[in-house]
């Protein structure tokens, strides 16, 4: 069973900093999503768009499928992407995909050529800073190795390489701060554990019924209150809302 965003504080942050920069768009948009994952971000991006799904794990497609309609794409790399991507999109998503990409500088210049000239770029991540108090504990535990990931880039990497591949970028907003990434450290020590999938709480630890369902939904909640209300302490994710330099 995997944690939908209104128990799983991260999750939840990310997705009402992307809401409040997704542009508004014409009914029937194209709307492309890599990284899909088990669809249950995307889930709450959607409109009136015409989306195409794409992502690397067809065990993930498999479950998006049932939530979302669309066209599903499966492939891997940025290679993959390149053959089998022809049209040109209005809105491109990257949610939190960006750690798993070996070369962003590649990758942006592909998305460069699939977005329309009228279109956006929605982008999410976490931001790396290895002298943050945050990111020495998850490479302590190694979260991150677990979880896959291949390059780490800061918020101002990311903006340079958008601006090298001729983005320009609209709006920038940093969101999840200390208390989200500490419940959600815990929270991903536990599903560490799981052999069945890293990143996952299974039916035997979680049931719609559970007390720590219950739990995790009350702690989303207050962790949420607190960060708003400790906006002065440091922000650990970034979302980016960018279009074609002209």
């Amino acid at each position: 069973m995997l944690l939908t965003p209104e128990c799983a504080p991260r999750k939840r942050a990310k997705l009402v900093a992307a809401l409040s920069l997704k542009p508004k768009l014409p009914l029937n948009a194209k709307c492309l999503d890599i990284g899909t994952s088990n669809g249950q971000l995307i889930y709450f991006i959607i409109e009136n768009e015409d989306w195409t799904f794409v992502d690397p794990d067809p065990i993930c497609l498999d479950i998006a499928k049932k939530i979302l309609k669309g066209n599903f794409i499966l492939a891997k790399g940025a290679s993959a992407l390149q053959d089998i991507l022809e049209n040109k999109y209005q809105l491109i998503t990257l949610f939190d995909i960006i750690p798993y990409i070996e070369d962003l500088d590649v990758f942006l210049k592909l998305i460069r050529t699939r977005l329309s000239l009228d279109g956006y770029l929605l982008m999410t991540s976490v931001s790396h800073n290895e002298k943050s108090y945050m990111h020495k504990l998850r490479e302590r535990y190694g979260l991150n190795l677990l979880r896959g990931f291949k390059m780490n880039y800061t918020t101002k990497e990311v903006q340079q390489l958008l601006i090298e591949n001729n983005f320009k970028i609209n709006k920038l907003s940093l969101f999840s701060g200390f208390f989200i990434e500490s419940f959600q450290l815990v929270i991903d020590m536990m599903a560490s554990k799981d052999e069945s999938h890293y990143g996952t709480l299974t039916q035997r630890h979680l049931s719609p019924k559970s007390y720590l369902l219950h739990l995790l939904k009350y702690m989303t909640q207050v962790t949420m209150l607190f960060d708003r209300i400790f906006f002065f302490l440091p922000r650990y994710s970034f979302v980016i809302l960018a279009e074609i330099e002209r």
